[in-house]
């Protein structure tokens, strides 16, 4: 592993996906855009971003969408409309074709007291076709948020994730590996997707295979109102908000540690990256806010999501690459 390199804090950061298809890449940033069809103009009101800002930014301010950091390119309405709005009623796609602008056009946010933050959604699918590809396919990136499906189980989701995060060196630039060493030293939010399906009034207890498969209710990974721990003089640093993340990532790895079938596939993730954390978050609430249609590669919109701990690891993420600066 390369020695990693200090790099300066910046004011603009790039998150990028990583995982394997349907891990929940492109309904998690659907949830956390929550694009909405607002007397035909399409709007994106995320108040989580907003909530954010709101404690560790600006007073008074609010964040705007760009929808794209160039001036001549950006991704077009129809295709935004398709991929997150989440408008009730509405259809939105849930595979992402290898071929979609969304990884070379981001999505952006002006957050006036942080910076600007772009999100690239990478298709499940170039991870796993990334042998085929000589060409670069990620030109920017600050940090990952690498998701793995809490549905499956834990040994698959640890094994996609591990062949996943191995791609990143053939899908990136030598630019973003020359400016931070590796990848290995690049700030990874693992998270592990439909995390309300882990707790206990999800699981059959009376089902010995799925003993112990769920979140203990004392753990801190079961608190909800996460927005009740951000810090009142908006330092992150030494917050009550950051050893919650602290404690809760530990508890995390335990708990997939006890799952997973290998453990040397858990330990080959902490050790060979050196800037991880784990959350466990929901960007539904539940399995029943979309039902299939005729079409395989669309879901409708029944009833408005129920976000569960989406904040934070967009808040670690931004305090790694250096938005959140205390």
């Amino acid at each position: 592993m390369q020695k990693s390199k200090k790099v300066k804090k910046s004011d603009s950061c790039s998150i990028v996906t990583v995982g394997y298809p349907e891990a929940g890449k492109t309904m998690f940033l659907a949830s956390l855009f929550n694009y909405q069809m607002k007397n035909d103009r399409l709007r994106s009101e995320s108040f989580i971003l907003n909530a954010i800002e709101k404690a560790f930014g600006k007073d008074g301010e609010t964040i705007s969408n760009l929808k794209s950091s160039f001036d001549d390119d950006k991704i077009d309405d129809d295709t935004i409309k398709a991929r997150y709005t989440l408008s009730v009623g509405t259809e939105i796609e849930s595979r992402t074709n290898i071929s979609e602008p969304t990884i070379e056009y981001p999505i952006v946010y002006n957050m006036p007291g942080l910076g600007m933050i772009s999100f690239y959604d990478v298709p499940g699918e170039l991870f796993k076709a990334a042998d085929k590809y000589d060409e670069t396919k990620i030109f920017f990136a600050d940090g990952f948020l690498a998701l793995i499906d809490g549905a499956s189980r834990a040994s698959k989701a640890l094994e996609d994730l591990k062949a996943s995060l191995a791609k990143l060196d053939k899908l990136v630039s030598k630019d973003i590996i020359e400016k931070y060493g590796s990848i290995e030293n690049m700030p990874i939010a693992i998270v592990l997707t439909k995390f309300d399906q882990k707790l206990k009034s999800y699981v059959d207890e009376s089902n010995p295979e799925l003993s112990g498969s769920y979140f203990d209710e004392n753990c801190h990974n079961t608190i909800e109102n996460v927005i009740s721990l951000f810090p009142s003089n908006k330092k992150y640093k030494g917050s009550i908000l950051e050893k919650h993340i602290n404690d809760s990532s530990y508890e995390l790895e335990h708990y997939l540690r006890g799952l997973s079938n290998s453990e040397n596939t858990f330990d080959s993730i902490i050790e060979n990256y050196t800037n991880i954390k784990f959350f466990a978050s929901s960007s539904l609430g539940t399995n029943y806010c979309l039902s299939s249609t005729n079409s395989n590669n669309k879901k409708e919109v029944l009833f408005r999501p129920r976000r569960f701990r989406m904040e934070l690891p967009i808040i670690w993420l931004m305090y790694q690459m250096g938005l959140i600066k205390k």
